[in-house]
């Protein structure tokens, strides 16, 4: 069976090698001496070979320590430059969300967990405040609106589809005068201007 060398022991290898030392190592990669030891441990059992000659002064490594180190440190190098050319944590900043009360609460609550989750330098705020006005005042970055912004200083896409239906109880319609167009209906509802 091929063995496979764990990256995690690989920098604890070369955070050792650079500094001579269990401790410093321990130092610079945020934990204790011991547990720098288990990944040096561990790093040689998968080689098959003994990595540095321990000293009273430090840790020094041997001829095949000297070799793989060659290669880890490169490999060490392209990590780093990989990390230094994409944001550090995804997404940052702080982003506005308008919408109504409903959108906001059973819509977006449960996708904004995932979003937060792959991106923890991104703050998310949810404001329930009338959209366009919101826009308009800058007082939100995005806006879900059941209708299209009237204003072309705004970039609209439609996210979904959106009905409204009405119901009503068998005794209702019994009791009341068939309703011929929309506005005879009697509603508590969204302004007229969401009615289409």
């Amino acid at each position: 069976m091929k063995r496979t060398l764990d990256w995690r022991n690989l920098q604890f290898f070369v955070a050792v090698a650079r500094s001579g030392s269990l401790s410093e190592a321990g130092r610079l990669m945020g934990v204790d001496h011991a547990t720098v030891g288990r990944h040096i441990v561990a790093l040689e059992r998968s080689v098959g070979k003994i990595l540095f000659e321990r000293h009273p002064r430090g840790y020094a490594l041997t001829r095949y320590g000297e070799d793989l180190f060659v290669t880890a440190e490169a490999m060490d190098r392209e990590a780093t430059q990989v990390e230094a050319s994409s944001p550090a944590h995804g997404l940052t900043g702080t982003v506005r969300i308008s919408a109504l009360e409903g959108v906001a609460n059973f819509f977006l609550a449960s996708r904004i967990g995932p979003l937060l989750a792959d991106n923890p330098a991104l703050t998310v705020e949810i404001l329930t405040i009338q959209q366009i006005i919101a826009l308009s005042r800058r007082q939100a970055d995005i806006a879900i609106t059941v209708t299209p912004a009237v204003d072309d200083r705004f970039l609209c896409e439609q996210l979904t589809p959106y009905y409204l239906c009405v119901y009503a109880t068998h005794e209702y319609l019994a009791r009341e005068p068939a309703i011929k167009k929309r506005e005879d209906f009697p509603l508590i509802c969204f302004p007229a201007t969401w009615m289409k």
